[in-house]
């Protein structure tokens, strides 16, 4: 489109029918593009169809277009996702928060609403996401968020700040940090990497090419941080104490099979939308 100013509404219309074509590109994608680029909120966009567009404006508008297109996932792209009640900022040094760990924290809220003085771990915390969020429900709690990237804590602390939450971070790998410092929880909470290295090389292109590989796989069968966990979470969780996980779709009996061998009770599996088990729930005995 060559033009000095342009309606909006010309401008949407004609970047759609561009990318019609182009799978990576849906009209959510480019309406959140037009909304990140112009400063303005979806709700506005539709009632400002004969707002003019500068072409600075349109040339960024594409170029994010073509990102996306190529398979950059938008959430890098726009440098934040909305996750259950809080802004979180996201890079590439960090995964990008899906929606079924957002029902994992909605769970968690449910399971802990009687303990809100507790101590909660967030283990592979990445972006901060989990424990910044139970943090913002649970005030009293004293929270910590660990994790053995040292970009993803930056980023994590960036997102407890811009949700104005206090918390606590460790730098280290896995519980290492916590058993150092002799700390004893209340909850456990983990999203760990639980893609094997065979899964791995089948991801989309979306996912492997531009999320951090480190928090994706394990880099053997997916199931490493699980086996730590049920040798080592005795050391650091109280009594009577909770694990709260996130699993892959298929597997649950494995993850059962690991902690069959533990102190641990009550395991207690729970789906996600799409009806697969996704969820993990265990007491120390």
């Amino acid at each position: 489109m060559n033009f000095t100013d342009a309606p909006l509404g010309d401008v949407y219309h004609t970047l759609k029918n561009h990318f019609s074509k182009k799978i990576e590109i849906s009209s959510k994608d480019l309406v959140e593009i037009i909304c990140f680029v112009l400063g303005s909120s979806k709700e506005d966009f539709y009632f400002s169809f004969d707002r003019l567009i500068s072409k600075k404006q349109y040339e960024k508008i594409f170029s994010f277009c073509e990102r996306k297109n190529s398979g950059e996932p938008l959430s890098y792209l726009l440098g934040y996702v909305d996750f259950y009640d809080c802004k979180i900022n996201v890079t590439s040094g960090v995964l990008i928060p899906r929606v079924e760990t957002e029902l994992l924290v909605e769970k968690v809220l449910e399971k802990i609403k009687e303990k809100s003085h507790s101590v909660i771990l967030d283990l592979c915390t990445g972006s901060g996401c989990i424990g910044v969020c139970l943090k913002k429900h649970f005030p009293s709690s004293t929270v910590f968020l660990s994790d053995v990237s040292r970009k993803a804590l930056s980023v994590a602390k960036e997102n407890a700040q811009i949700n104005n939450v206090s918390v606590l971070f460790l730098e280290g790998d896995f519980l290492e940090p916590f058993k150092d410092k002799k700390i004893l929880a209340d909850v456990i909470v983990c999203n760990p990497p639980y893609i094997s290295n065979k899964e791995y090389q089948e991801l989309d292109f979306s996912v492997r090419g531009y999320e951090p590989r480190v928090a994706l796989t394990d880099e053997k069968e997916g199931v490493l941080f699980y086996e730590r966990l049920a040798r080592d979470a005795a050391l650091v969780l109280k009594r009577g104490g909770l694990i709260a996980l996130e699993i892959g779709a298929s597997q649950k009996e494995e993850v059962k099979k690991i902690f069959s061998c533990s102190s641990f009770k009550h395991f207690l599996c729970e789906k996600d939308y799409a009806g697969h088990d996704r969820f993990i729930f265990l007491e120390l005995e």
